[in-house]
């Protein structure tokens, strides 16, 4: 029988143990990307829109490689928390092999046929050339960054979320570095960006094999030679696992997409107030992220070892970390978001815009921490229905329908559009709340 000899406190201390690396690694992306983005716009706004362009059709593989990913990090931490390092040692394996081959698919597709697919989104002939240029070099680290993204999620299935922080963070600045060299020393331009993108991913991924090879005392080292022996039963059950969550992604980008297209139509001003407050609320996502990323392996190791009430106090602990971070946040937005936005522009009427925006984030952010952390621990219980339910009502269902509600017929500004969003993340966090809350997670099978 299970006895509990966990304190509240030594919980949150193996939850905060694993959530400030990410922390420190996502604040340092969003860092990151405003600087890259600052460097592209200084070639020109053709420029801008060749990279954003390109990011369009490269943004799909790599959110498949991170869901199937989920299925490789709950089989790790199951094994590991039953202390069975053998196969959580083939897990890593058969996701590495797995992530390989969507990784050489994906950048082959985009090296050969990356033209017809940018002229499909629209890309006019002032900077098609451009964008084919960033293409040719930039599909090429789709490859490395399949693998480095593989080797993240089994040091995270681990709880070794240290280590996947040092090589995304040396891959961010090297493509910062880079590509300053490439664009302002080598005058490149939009091909040094892509150079900038192939470098950092190699650089990347050599980091990370190195991590998986050559740390022979970590539990989940393996040997190159190991990566080619296939086991079709390990990569189904990756696959079943992965799967829900690829479906989930895919049903976020559809109405993501959706979403935009409402927004796009009310004017240049209101729809750069609603990505500067996109940006903003990149940052408002970190801890959220973290929490994710920390409960995945908490409860995938503590059900692997029948641990069953420490996995539920985890989720517990998770919960009131996040409860007082959305204070923090939600306080934030309230008293400041004229600041927040003077951070990005100087416009007045886009300031105002953005103000407004902010104020519905701020009714955004608790149930948004709620659900992305409960969710992450769901995954990590193999339970990846419940996400993908949740994204379906959420994004297909209410909020696709209140945005054409509240701009199309009511008339509100892009305030409407961030209401919709605030309705659509509570209504996911009560859904996945009360998932969480049935306990049935704790007996699904991966």
């Amino acid at each position: 029988m299970e006895t509990e000899v966990f304190s509240g406190k030594e919980l949150r201390k193996d939850i905060l143990k694993l959530a400030w690396p990410c922390v420190v690694e996502q604040t340092f992306a969003c860092l990151i990307a405003t600087i890259s983005t600052t460097l592209v716009s200084s070639i020109g706004k053709e420029a801008v829109n060749a990279v954003s362009i390109c990011n369009q059709p490269m943004y799909i593989p790599n959110v498949i490689f991170q869901a199937f990913n989920v299925g490789g990090t709950a089989l790790i931490a199951r094994f590991l928390g039953m202390k069975d390092r053998d196969n959580a040692r083939k897990t890593c394996a058969q996701t590495l092999i797995l992530s390989l081959m969507m990784g050489l698919v994906a950048s082959l597709f985009l090296r050969f046929f990356g033209g017809a697919v940018i002229r499909f989104l629209g890309a006019t002939d002032d900077y098609y050339y451009l964008a084919l240029e960033y293409m040719n070099y930039a599909s090429i680290g789709l490859i490395f960054q399949a693998l480095s993204t593989s080797i993240a999620a089994m040091l995270r299935g681990a709880g070794r979320t240290r280590l996947s922080m040092y090589f995304n963070i040396v891959a961010s600045a090297t493509n910062v570095i880079v590509g300053y060299t490439m664009i302002s020393v080598f005058g490149l331009g939009v091909r040094g960006a892509g150079i900038a993108f192939l470098i950092a991913h190699i650089t990347g991924c050599s980091i990370a094999l190195a991590q998986l090879f050559f740390r022979k005392k970590m539990e989940i080292h393996i040997t190159p030679k190991e990566v080619f022996h296939f086991d079709i039963r390990l990569i189904g059950r990756i696959a079943n696992v992965g799967i829900g969550t690829a479906l989930e992604q895919v049903a976020l980008r559809i109405g993501m997409i959706f979403f935009t297209t409402q927004i796009v139509g009310l004017g240049t001003e209101q729809y750069a107030a609603h990505n500067i407050s996109g940006n903003i609320d990149n940052y408002t996502c970190i801890m959220a992220t973290a929490l994710s990323v920390s409960l995945t392996p908490l409860v995938g190791q503590s059900l692997g070892a029948l641990e069953l009430k420490k996995a539920e106090r985890y989720f517990g602990e998770a919960i009131k970390i996040g409860l007082i971070c959305s204070a923090v946040l939600v306080t934030i937005l309230v008293a400041f978001p004229r600041y927040l936005a003077l951070i990005f522009i100087r416009d007045e009427s886009v300031i105002y815009y953005v103000e407004r925006c902010l104020r519905m984030l701020a009714i955004t952010t608790p149930g948004q921490i709620l659900q992305m952390s409960v969710c992450g621990g769901l995954r990590g219980g193999g339970d990846t229905r419940w996400p993908l339910i949740s994204t379906m009502i959420g994004i297909l269902g209410v909020r696709t329908s209140l945005v054409i509600l509240l701009i199309k017929v009511m008339g509100m500004d892009v305030s409407g559009a961030w209401l919709a969003m605030a309705i659509d993340q509570t209504m996911r966090a009560v859904i996945i709340f009360f998932r969480y809350k049935s306990g049935k997670w704790k007996t699904i099978r991966v």
